[in-house]
């Protein structure tokens, strides 16, 4: 991988990250998780077969977030492959306490 493939795919997974993370707090405020009730998004990075891939949550110190609401972002380096991929809540998922 060249340095403009580099680039290219760091460019590519800047841009899936800004989607996912924009769809995420729009699915939080949809559902009513707002920043000033003590939610935020948590990222995790780990690792897959061939890469690694981040994945965006919310998240609340006392609050068990909605079951399902995530957004993953991944990047698999012989394929050169970034790609996303964002689930909305359980239908009828809520925070619990």
């Amino acid at each position: 991988m060249g340095p403009a493939n580099v680039a290219a795919l760091t460019a590519k997974f800047a841009e899936k990250h800004r989607q996912a993370h924009d769809y995420l707090q729009s699915e939080m405020k949809r559902l009513g998780l707002l920043e000033e009730n003590g939610w935020s998004i948590a990222e995790i990075v780990r690792e897959c077969p061939g890469g690694s891939e981040l994945v965006l949550r919310p998240i609340h110190r006392k609050l068990e977030a909605p079951a399902g609401l995530e957004c993953v972002v991944w990047f698999i380096e012989e394929q050169e492959n970034v790609g996303a991929e964002c689930m909305p809540a359980v239908a009828g998922a809520q925070p619990r306490a």
